[in-house]
């Protein structure tokens, strides 16, 4: 009945029940520091409130909620630079014909590909019975260069 009593007098429109009952009120969501100030509306039990506790309680509260913000704001940079990353790595850049013609060349005269692009182009990229004959894995050789290249 006393705490009742005071939480009229602490009833604000913001936290008031549409139904007309009391607020629930929580401090920094400890039910035990709002047992401890409404335990009694006499001088003496006002006095008696352990604030220093509370205090202390209420800092531990917040300082483990900062710790969780700071945690949380940690992990959405990294997100954030993980996007950026995958963002740009999906960006390819526009090749011109000579950059194309340079790779291709570059990939075929390679050591253990074709030897030259004359040489890709005459045995028809080392088709048996054509040619010059060529090792048999030239394709997969400048395949490989051309990657390492681009």
């Amino acid at each position: 009945a006393a705490m009742a009593a005071r939480m009229n007098l602490e009833d604000h429109q913001e936290h008031a029940d549409p139904n007309g009952g009391l607020a629930a009120v929580t401090v920094c969501e400890d039910d035990a520091i709002w047992d401890k100030i409404m335990a009694s509306p006499d001088v003496g039990s006002i006095r008696a409130i352990p604030w220093k506790e509370i205090s202390d309680s209420m800092a531990n509260y917040l300082s483990n909620e900062a710790v969780i913000i700071g945690n949380l704001e940690n992990e959405v940079d990294k997100l954030k630079e993980e996007i950026k990353r995958k963002k740009a790595a999906e960006v390819s850049d526009i090749l011109s014909d000579q950059k194309i013609q340079e790779l291709i060349s570059e990939s075929v005269a390679a050591e253990g590909s074709f030897g030259s692009l004359e040489n890709a182009k005459t045995s028809a990229c080392g088709k048996p019975g054509k040619k010059p004959r060529v090792p048999f894995d030239s394709q997969d050789v400048a395949a490989e260069k051309i990657v390492a290249l681009a």
